[in-house]
């Protein structure tokens, strides 16, 4: 059975998953009136990031059928460092 840290885990990379696709959406938007260099890097940034988060879920729910909140406790830290990090800088991109 799957914890309740491994199941938050989980969701917090979904979660960042849905933040880093509203980035991706902006950068793309601007990328067409722009045409800079900067505009597609943050797309190719975002890009990868997405990827990342959804590579992470998988991992977590692998991990999950063998390690217990020992191992999840520390992943959820960072994972719920990286949330927050990625909800600011949405929040900067659309001021």
């Amino acid at each position: 059975m799957i914890g309740p840290f491994w199941i938050a885990n989980i969701t917090l990379a979904g979660v960042n998953v849905a933040v880093v696709a509203g980035l991706l959406y902006v950068y793309t938007s601007n990328f067409g009136p722009l045409r800079s260099k900067l505009a597609l890097g943050l797309i190719a940034f975002s890009s990868v990031l997405v990827l990342q988060n959804i590579v992470a879920a998988f991992i977590y729910w692998g991990l999950a059928q063998t390690y217990t909140a020992a191992v999840a406790t520390p992943i959820l830290l960072i994972t719920a460092l990286e949330t927050t990090g990625l909800l600011l800088l949405l929040w900067a991109t659309w001021r």
